[in-house]
């Protein structure tokens, strides 16, 4: 095949004589390269978003889940709990199902009588109540997964904002409520990093964001400067306001070059109220201000008060100062937030969705979550204070945007205000493992192993490509991807199909050549490969440079994003539904895909024409010649 492939590179190199098979030539390449370009591009970029968004929903949730189901409910094993003292008359939670000594809390001695519509009991092997909860554990941890319970309720969500300068606003909303398991590692994936404000708002409150240390701060107004930072010497140009004879202010600017720049804002501003604005040697009698602006570096912080030393032209300033007229500018260190939540201060740590940072809510944000509970008389609403932790991406979770993460505890409290049987959302079992993919297997190993144990009927499970709040959009993601592939195959054929014309174009030039090769004793299927392998090579050539064009793209594509975003004067991608980072790594699934298609689809392209050339006669061909 050596000599048949040596003989299509041949045909393949642009000639004078055959410059009209050149153009063609290169031209299917060139629209076979754009074709291999735009699929890589676009695949790489829509897969790459579908995997971020299935990842922040697992996080958020879990690969499958166990939910009880009605005969759960209806079972004794669930009912025991109202009629039991060491239960406290009571329904449990799968949370304290779990913890609880025994399966069965009942006393006959103490405990009301079990009335006889009541279901029976379910006993294992050995005559003891089946431990229903701990036996769906037990599956999934046979299925080589980890196990844990979570609890989802309903609550109104109050914040306070109060805000440096600002009037006091609140916000109320009605929210879900999740349970943040510690050991859920993929959680931290979705939180987002503490924004500078945060930090600010957090050290108002007289919080402390752990790791994080503040290195500047900066006037929220014109600030006045506290005289024990003032040296007894130094000095600098400032700017000074006048009134008359009379010189009310001088405002200190960091490095000369901006004393002409600060004096022309000073000059608009005090210009309507009759004062003149000049520069001068500083004068430490005079009211000395910063400007907006202004850079103090922080030098230390305890307890809210922060050790500032900082230059300004040959003016140091040191000392302490607090807060007040100040903001945070700078913090280093500013780091995800453990998940691992702890009650602040008196109140319990919340995690909050990403729109309510965009609402304006920032960390350090005190607040109730105010939910009702019967009592024998009335409904009386029950407060526990809150404060904002942080803030997470909800991906593509349509109740994600009211989605609280709290404590355990905290769920647990609320959701106990509640009938646990009016919805199988309130509580079940989180099945985490490491590769989501293997949702499918890991589902039925665990139904196989409830069915073993004879506690299939009680417990529903479920993949997250079956959640109900996300069933319909995974499934709507799967078929649009579908039906782009089968576009893509299309373009690839109308790409491919003029390696056809090129071909048979070529064809009709080279049939003396044929001739002369076929009277010399080579086969029909040496010509018929000959210019297969021709089809070929110009697939291969185009997807490799589409692939070069692909790498370049990705590797430049926030680049590219930014510039398309400014030319249409809006976000290219939002970054509330596509994310604030827009994958960029080359999809190896979309690329065998690509790759594959178009070398079958040119091989493919070129038999038409081998089967023309091999089916020539010499002695026609060389006739027709001479």
């Amino acid at each position: 095949m050596m000599f048949e492939l040596l003989v299509a590179l041949k045909y393949l190199v642009p000639r004078k004589k055959q410059l009209s098979v050149s153009v063609i030539s290169l031209i299917s390449a060139l629209v076979i390269s754009l074709v291999v370009w735009l699929i890589l591009v676009f695949f790489s970029v829509t897969n790459g978003l579908e995997k971020s968004w299935v990842q922040k929903l697992v996080s958020l949730t879990a690969p499958v889940r166990i939910t009880p189901t009605d005969a759960y409910y209806d079972s004794y094993y669930y009912r025991i709990d109202s009629l039991a003292e060491a239960s406290n008359y009571s329904s449990k939670s799968l949370r304290e199902k779990l913890a609880a000594s025994t399966a069965d809390p009942y006393d006959p001695d103490s405990d009301e009588e079990i009335p006889p519509f009541w279901p029976a009991k379910d006993h294992d092997a050995h005559g003891r109540l089946k431990d229903l909860a701990r036996e769906a554990v037990l599956a999934a941890e046979e299925a080589g997964a980890n196990a844990a319970p979570f609890e989802t309720s309903v609550a109104t969500l109050r914040l306070n904002l109060k805000r440096e300068g600002e009037k006091l606003s609140s916000m109320s909303q009605s929210a879900y409520l999740a349970s943040l398991d510690p050991s859920n590692k993929d959680i931290h994936t979705s939180l987002l990093e503490p924004t500078v404000d945060d930090v600010d708002n957090l050290a108002r409150q007289g919080y402390s964001l752990e790791g994080a240390a503040i290195t500047a701060l900066t006037p929220l107004h014109p600030y006045r400067i506290p005289e024990e930072l003032l040296p007894k010497e130094g000095s600098a140009t400032v700017v000074v306001v006048r009134k008359g004879d009379k010189a009310l202010y001088a405002y200190l600017p960091a490095t000369s070059g901006e004393v002409d720049s600060l004096a022309q804002i000073l000059e608009s501003q005090w210009k309507s109220w009759g004062a003149q604005v000049e520069k001068n040697p500083i004068d430490f009698s005079l009211p000395l201000y910063l400007p907006q602006g202004a850079l103090l570096s922080v030098a230390s912080e305890q307890e809210g008060v922060f050790q500032i030393d900082a230059q300004f032209q040959d003016v140091r300033l040191k000392g302490p100062v607090s807060l007040d007229g100040l903001k945070v500018a700078a913090c280093k260190g500013c780091k995800k937030p453990d998940t691992h939540l702890k009650p602040l201060a008196s109140a319990e740590a919340i995690f909050l969705p990403k729109p309510f940072r965009e609402a304006g809510v920032r960390a350090g944000d005190e607040g109730v979550i105010a939910y009702t509970m019967p009592t024998t008389s009335t409904m009386q609403e029950q407060r526990i204070p809150v404060v904002v932790r942080g803030f997470y991406d909800q991906g593509i979770v349509p109740i994600g945007g009211r989605l609280v993460m709290a404590r355990p505890e905290l769920v647990a409290n609320v959701m106990n205000a509640y009938d646990a049987a009016e919805s199988s959302l309130m509580s079940g079992i989180d099945v985490r493992f490491e590769d989501f993919e293997r949702a499918d297997e890991v589902k039925s190993r665990i139904l196989a192993s409830l069915e073993e144990r004879g506690v299939a009927p009680y417990w529903h499970v479920e993949t997250f490509r079956e959640y109900a709040f996300t069933k319909d959009l995974l499934q709507q993601l799967r078929s649009e991807k579908n039906l782009f592939s089968l576009i893509s195959v299309v373009i690839i054929i109308v790409a491919c199909s003029n390696i056809i014309s090129m071909l048979i174009i070529l064809v009709n030039d080279k049939k003396v050549e044929i001739g002369i090769l076929r009277s010399m004793g080579a086969s029909s299927l040496s010509i018929a490969a000959i210019f297969a392998f021709c089809g070929l090579t110009m697939g291969l050539a185009g997807s490799l440079l589409g692939l070069v064009l692909a790498l370049l793209t990705l590797s430049n594509l926030d680049a590219l994003v930014s510039l398309i975003s400014f030319i249409q004067g809006h976000e290219l991608f939002n970054s509330h539904f596509f994310g604030e980072v827009i994958p960029n790594e080359l999809s190896g699934e979309a690329l065998s895909f690509v790759i594959t298609a178009t070398v079958m689809l040119s091989l493919i392209s070129g038999i038409v024409p081998a089967l023309k050339a091999c089916m020539l006669k010499p002695s026609q061909i060389l006739r027709a010649d001479g």
